[in-house]
């Protein structure tokens, strides 16, 4: 896989193909599958740096021959830097408009599993883009709370 220099910036990593991301590029991640659009897998990441956080939209290109994926990178949405209450999540989310679009969102603890959600985009993933939307249309809960898939 090409390497690409971290001086660079991360809008050097668009169009990049990877397996592994490299240990300086985010402080910590989190990844997510987000789904299918016909035969191509999609997925994200959220990257915290220590400017702040991003989230990369990437598409599943390839297996290596040890069966690691190779993904590479669509685009990078910047966030606004975080305050210490808040956090990016990708899982636990759900667009009350229709379920099966993948979102991210900036959230806040509210209650015991529930976020009040502050900002959110919606994944395009036929246009392979980012899409700002209303925090109400976006409901999140803990990952493994037992309310979220059941309403």
């Amino acid at each position: 896989m090409p390497q690409v220099s971290l001086a660079n910036g991360l809008t050097a990593w668009t169009g990049k193909q990877y397996v592994e991301l490299p240990a300086d590029l985010c402080q910590g991640y989190t990844d997510h599958l987000w789904g299918q659009r016909g035969t191509q897998k999609y997925g994200g990441v959220i990257c915290d740096r220590p400017e702040g956080a991003y989230i990369f939209l990437q598409r599943l290109i390839n297996y290596t021959p040890a069966q690691k994926a190779i993904w590479e990178i669509v685009q990078i949405q910047a966030l606004t830097p975080l305050q210490p209450d808040e956090s990016a999540v990708m899982a636990g989310c759900r667009h009350l408009d229709d379920a099966d679009k993948p979102v991210v969102a900036i959230v806040t603890l509210q209650a015991e599993d529930t976020y009040s959600t502050l900002r959110a985009w919606e994944i395009n993933l036929a246009a392979e883009t980012f899409m700002d939307i209303e925090p109400g249309k976006v409901q999140c809960r803990e990952p493994l709370s037992p309310t979220l898939a059941g309403e």
